[in-house]
Formats: C-alpha cells, sequence, structure tokens
C-alpha cells in the first residue's frame, strides 16, 4: 500500500479518536462544558501571549489553536474564507455543525493541539478544566458565536498595523493578501475601492490587517477590544474586570506576573527586557515611506484607532 494512503489513514483514525476521547471526558465534567472562552486577534499581534495569560489566569490548560486555519481538517470544504466574516447568521448547515462542535468542546486533532510542537499537549485533552479556543481568523465570527452559544464576551486583540506588518515581513509568507471575505465587502462597500492586490506587500498586509479590526468593531457590544499597547503598559487594569466578569477573580499582582511571562511563540530576535523596545522596535524595522503607507491605507479603509505614533490614539490623548 502506498505510504502516503497508509499516513493519511493513520492520521484520520487518530484525529476521529482525539475528537471521540474529547467529545465523551465532557459527558464526565460539567466543567469542561459550562463556559467556552474565546481570543481573538490578527496573526502577530500579541494572541498567543494573551490566550496564554488569560488561560493561565484561568486555571485551564484546554486550549484549542487555530481552528480557522487550514491545518484544522475539520473546515475542510466547509467554504470558509481566509477572513471568514459571518454577520447575522451562519451561511449554511455545514458550518453551522463544525462550530457546534468546536464551541461544545468535541473538536480535536494534531493542529488544534498543536502536538506536533508540544506532543505533552495530549493529556490536556483529559483535563477537568474549561476550554479556551485561540483565533487569529476569528475577528469576524466570534461576534456572532458569543451570541449564538451564549458565551462569554470574547477577547480581541488590537495592535498597532504597522507593527504587526513588520513582524509578519519577518516570518512567514504573506504574498497571498489581503484576505478579505465577499461578505465583508457586501456589508462594508466603502472600502472595496481601497482594496487592490497592484500594491507593496506591506500596503496589503495593511487591508487585511484594517478589515480584521473592523471586522470585530462591527460587532463591538459582543467583543471586548484590547490594545495590545495598553496590556504592555498595564495589563492588569485591562484583563482583571474582563476576567472577572467572566467569573474570576485575579488580583493585579498575580495578573501582572502571568503577563511577565513570554509567549510560547516568542523568538530569539523579540526583545522583551524593556516596554519602550518593545512598544517602539517597529520604527527600527520599517522605513517612514512604508510606515506613512501603512497609515495612510489603514485611515483610508476607516480604522482610526492607530497613527504613526507607537501608541493607540486614545492613549495618546491621556498622555497630553
Amino acid at each position: 500500500m502506498n505510504t502516503e494512503i497508509i499516513r493519511m489513514r493513520t492520521k484520520i483514525i487518530i484525529e476521529a479518536l482525539l475528537s471521540y476521547i474529547q467529545s465523551k471526558l465532557n459527558l464526565f465534567s460539567k466543567k469542561r462544558v459550562a463556559n467556552t472562552f474565546l481570543v481573538s486577534g490578527t496573526p502577530r499581534g500579541g494572541t498567543t501571549w494573551v490566550a496564554e495569560s488569560v488561560a493561565k489566569a484561568l486555571g485551564t490548560r484546554r486550549i484549542l489553536w487555530e481552528p480557522l486555519q487550514d491545518g484544522n481538517t475539520a473546515k475542510k470544504n466547509l467554504g470558509f474564507s481566509k477572513r471568514p466574516f459571518l454577520n447575522k447568521e451562519f451561511r449554511d448547515h455545514g458550518q453551522k455543525t463544525f462550530f457546534d462542535n468546536l464551541i461544545g468542546g468535541k473538536q480535536a486533532n494534531v493542529h488544534l493541539l498543536r502536538l506536533s510542537q508540544f506532543p505533552s499537549n495530549f493529556f490536556t485533552l483529559f483535563l477537568p478544566h474549561p476550554l479556551l479556543i485561540k483565533f487569529v481568523r476569528g475577528n469576524g465570527v466570534v461576534g456572532l458565536l458569543r451570541e449564538e452559544y451564549d458565551l462569554p464576551k470574547p477577547i480581541v486583540v488590537l495592535r498597532h498595523p504597522c507593527a504587526v506588518v513588520a513582524s509578519q515581513m519577518k516570518m512567514g509568507e504573506w504574498e497571498d493578501h489581503p484576505h478579505i471575505d465577499e461578505e465583508f465587502l457586501k456589508k462594508f462597500p466603502e472600502v472595496k475601492k481601497y482594496i487592490s492586490e497592484d500594491v507593496s506587500l506591506p500596503e496589503r498586509l495593511a487591508m487585511t490587517w484594517a478589515c480584521d479590526v473592523l471586522s470585530a468593531k462591527n460587532r463591538k457590544s459582543d467583543v471586548h477590544l484590547v490594545y495590545y499597547e495598553e496590556l504592555v503598559i498595564n495589563g492588569p487594569a485591562i484583563l482583571c474586570p474582563i476576567l472577572a466578569e467572566w467569573g474570576y477573580d485575579i488580583s493585579k499582582d498575580d495578573m501582572a506576573v502571568i503577563l511577565g511571562q513570554s509567549s510560547t511563540t516568542t523568538h530569539s530576535w523579540s526583545d522583551h527586557t524593556d516596554i519602550t523596545k518593545k512598544l517602539h522596535r517597529w520604527e527600527d524595522q520599517l522605513k517612514e515611506p512604508v510606515i506613512n503607507s501603512i497609515i495612510d491605507r489603514v485611515l483610508s479603509i476607516g480604522v482610526k484607532d492607530y497613527d504613526a505614533n507607537s501608541l493607540p490614539v486614545h492613549l495618546q490623548k491621556n498622555e497630553r
């Protein structure tokens, strides 16, 4: 028998077994399915740091990672774009079933558990802990998920577009951007004239970033919008009230200790020893014309949370 066929069949069996374990164990612990917590944002936007910090504060190790990325075989052939945008309802029964299983803690596979990187994550399947799901393509869906499944209000992380673009260009493949759902453009037709594939890569990445932000703001009453820069400066003041709303009372001192730990996606070239360096690094990585092109693009699309300053606009006003 062909080696590739054997590998594929083995993968299917393993993933079916993982989902079966996940689903059956839910029957024995109400805590596993009492609430599902969501953290979303853009790639290289600080979501891993926030999700891992929140998970530690919740006392859970049950995390599912990036369910809307292509590595999640459960989403295959369901018609999801690179940046799904679900405004008022699911598009079909297949997508509804996908989210039923995801939110209900019935999905598990090598991708969702990050078993290739962290094989010991297999054992988190058996823990009687609440479930946290971390997205980087979820800004256009988490608001609807909150309403549909009566979830605690999700956290959506916003980070300076220049910081995001600089980090993205330092690693990964991004040439196929912008990633913008057709349903998003129906909701925001005025944005279409600012979307183009015939401009520089930083501008195309900025388009995706801006549309991600607008997707989250489309249902801003259903999400907690938090700014990465504000979390770096005074994270406990931002996160502790959210966690209290979720039913978890965490002291600011304990939260500060948790936030001081690096995430599992921190790279060797990252410097987290100094807050100023952490927030200003992109200014040294991008040339001024590139910075201006990114800011001009996101402003034209309608996102005015940031300018060429390293801090969000609302924090600049507070400092004056």
